[in-house]
């Protein structure tokens, strides 16, 4: 990977200096003198976005509304007590018109058409506001006035189906915007530092949010010579110093703000904030509380003292969100064995033909509290591993190396089995540990279940990883997985037990999909 603040090639170094601005920033200066603020033509692509984005909404609810009728009537054929067998024809709920305004107006009411969201956050903020208008029809259609024949089973199915097809579609159509340069927003990074690289480049990577960086300020002299490379084709200049963003906001440079110099004293954040906010339409603060709970953090204002406070609470206290994470558990394990039975049988015909030994690995791992319990995944490694991967270091001590980091031998493990090495690229292995699951043992989500051995390497934070159970996934294995040295993988584990919430375990279980489907950090 390209160190960010590695000297670009040159004439790609000479074209983004800071004493030659490119040719978009440019044009926006010249947008802002002329029309005295924000460019017209930043000005009509909000607009032109906020129709699209309500006429596509329309669209999926009218979709949606067509599926739960011909579903409704369906089911209704063989489930009395959903409703009337005869059913209605579509153009009956069509010209039921009031669904769709209300639902919409649900989605105004969340900032769905004018503010900018990251990729999850947009998809909870949508099932927040369907379920929201769904409550809202259920109360509607009660009222009898207005449903003109419209059944709760209806309600219903269009909520569970506008789950699914909201959050597909308008999430397209925003990465369409972002492609055809429609759904751009410049924004402004104050840090060009550790920190405000990181940022940089994770809103670069969420087209949802559509923001584009295209500069950086910083203090530091030695970052004012070189462009940072957010990715390998698109280096961003750093313009100058913290004291000139309020200047290269007035000449247009960017709309939004994006403060990220945490180490920033508290006076100076408060100045620079209140310099900055008649010149930019949103200025986003990085904190520096980036080891605290953000999942469950909220904002308690008090208005007359001009005060307010971080209330951060602890979900895993809370004994109803457990009975939920377990009823979870045991309804999508106890279905995902079902189905994964068929699997299980001719993997275990592999492993038995592949190499000696017994099917399943039963070893013990540390759970919740530290209580250790005896794990099952699919043997992948020969059954004399240990003195093979004994006789490896000797042959290869920089080997020695690696494992000190990873624990793991990413490159070549001789301890793995042919077949092992297919389980293991696809997570095979680690099917069987759905009866852990079962068990009470581990969770569908959660994190790593270590080994004995790993206790000490755990250090401080031992504690926090240990108040959860360990689970099948977690945020280590969506995240880099064997690419994510040991120590980096505790800290990753002690944030997801800090920030545990049914929805960041839904998230994860989403990314796990994608993570095994497209192999990544397997080896």
């Amino acid at each position: 990977m390209i160190d960010p603040l590695d000297e670009a090639p040159k004439g790609i170094a000479e074209g983004c200096s800071a004493t030659k601005q490119p040719r978009r920033l440019r044009v926006g200066a010249s947008w802002s003198a002329k029309h005295g603020g924000l460019p017209t033509a930043a000005k009509a692509c909000n607009i032109i976005c906020g129709i699209v984005l309500v006429i596509t909404d329309g669209l999926v609810l009218t979709l949606a509304i067509w599926l739960a009728t011909m579903l409704r009537d369906t089911l209704a054929q063989s489930i009395p007590q959903i409703g009337s067998a005869e059913g209605f024809g579509v153009m009956h709920y069509l010209r039921a018109w009031w669904l769709i305004p209300v639902w919409l107006s649900v989605h105004a009411f969340e900032g769905l058409y004018n503010h900018r969201y990251t990729l999850w956050d947009e998809i909870r903020t949508l099932w927040k506001a369907g379920t929201v208008a769904a409550f809202a029809l259920f109360g509607l259609v009660g009222l009898g006035r207005m449903s003109a024949g419209v059944e709760r089973s209806t309600v219903a199915i269009l909520w569970g189906s506008s789950l699914i097809l909201m959050p597909l579609l308008r999430t397209s159509v925003k990465r369409l915007f972002r492609v055809i340069h429609l759904w751009e927003k410049d924004v402004l990074v104050i840090g060009a530092g550790e920190t405000g690289v990181r940022v940089a480049r994770a809103v670069a990577r969420d087209l949802v949010l559509g923001y584009r960086v295209v500069a950086f300020v910083d203090d530091d002299q030695s970052r004012l010579k070189r462009p940072i490379w957010l990715s390998r084709v698109r280096p961003v200049p750093v313009l100058g110093k913290v004291s000139d963003a309020a200047e290269l906001l007035r000449k247009g440079v960017a709309r939004d703000v994006i403060l990220a110099i945490p180490s920033l004293p508290e006076e100076k954040v408060v100045e620079l904030v209140n310099e900055l906010q008649p010149h930019a339409e949103t200025i986003r603060v990085v904190p520096r509380l980036s080891s605290m709970p953000m999942m469950d953090m909220r904002i308690d204002r008090f208005l007359r003292d001009q005060l307010f406070m971080l209330s951060v609470g602890n979900s895993l206290a809370k004994p109803w969100n457990r009975w939920f994470k377990r009823g979870i558990d045991l309804v999508l394990g106890g279905v995902g064995a079902l189905l994964m039975l068929p699997v299980l049988g001719l993997v275990s015909v592999l492993v038995k033909l592949d190499s000696p030994g017994p099917v399943l690995y039963v070893h013990d791992r540390i759970g919740r509290y530290g209580k250790t319990f005896r794990c099952l995944k699919f043997r992948s490694m020969y059954v004399d591993g240990d003195s093979k991967l004994a006789d490896f270091f000797d042959r290869n001590p920089g080997a020695r190396n690696e494992w000190d980091k990873y624990k793991k031998l990413k490159s070549s493990d001789p301890r793995v089995t042919s077949v092992g090495h297919m389980l293991r690229r696809w997570s095979i292995d680690e099917f069987p540990q759905l009866f852990n699951v079962l068990k009470g043992d581990m969770s569908l989500v959660g994190a790593r279940p270590y080994l004995p051995r790993e206790w000490e390497d755990m250090g401080l934070l031992r504690d926090t990883v240990l108040a959860t159970k360990p689970g099948m996934t977690g945020l280590w294995q969506v995240s880099g997985k064997n690419d994510i040295p040991f120590d980096e993988r505790v800290k990753l584990e002690a944030w997801y037990t800090r920030n545990w919430s049914l929805w960041l375990d839904l998230t994860i279980m989403i990314r796990t999909v994608r993570t095994v489907l497209m192999r990544e950090g397997a080896y």
